[in-house]
């Protein structure tokens, strides 16, 4: 007698349920992965376009004062007037994008501070805020002494050659 071996339809029905169960479990952990990813990435752009500013005040001793009454769109060029014409001349060659397709938002209203915002996968805000209020620090001279704002401590500084440095 030739019997021939095959597999039952429950058997076929259980490994296709074994399947589909699985392949939930790494669906859920693929969508978790995915956000994760676009919130680092949002995190990155916003400390990426804060360092601009801070090497934009450097050199003209103010932020870009750009949505006044609402924060702006950055790299919305209707939106950010002032700011997007100075990140893409002198800092990016594109302006960063939030990865689900929406802008990063700008707001300086005096040019001494200013605020970027962005929206985080689970819906909080995620922001970087400065207000070492440029343009409005006390002078001071070499040989004096500095406090850091961040850690209110005291450093002496010295003349090295033609720089001032912090001790």
């Amino acid at each position: 007698m030739n019997i021939k071996q095959a597999f039952t339809l429950i058997e076929l029905l259980v490994v296709i349920a074994i399947i589909g169960i699985l392949s939930g479990f790494l669906f859920v952990s693929l969508s978790s992965s995915t956000n994760l990813a676009n919130d680092a990435k949002r995190k990155v752009d916003v400390a990426s376009i804060q360092k601009a500013l801070l090497m934009y005040a450097a050199s003209a001793g103010n932020y870009p004062i750009d949505g006044v009454t609402t924060p702006c769109e950055i790299g919305n060029d209707a939106s950010c007037t002032t700011l997007d014409p100075i990140l893409k001349n002198g800092y990016f060659s594109t302006i960063p994008h939030d990865p689900s397709g929406s802008y990063y938002t700008y707001q300086s209203t005096n040019g001494t501070d200013f605020t970027i915002y962005s929206t985080l996968s689970n819906g909080t805000t995620y922001s970087y805020t400065a207000s070492s209020g440029v343009g409005n620090t006390p002078a001071w001279s070499c040989g004096s002494t500095l406090t850091d704002s961040r850690d209110a401590k005291t450093y002496p500084t010295v003349l090295i050659g033609t720089q001032c440095w912090m001790a």
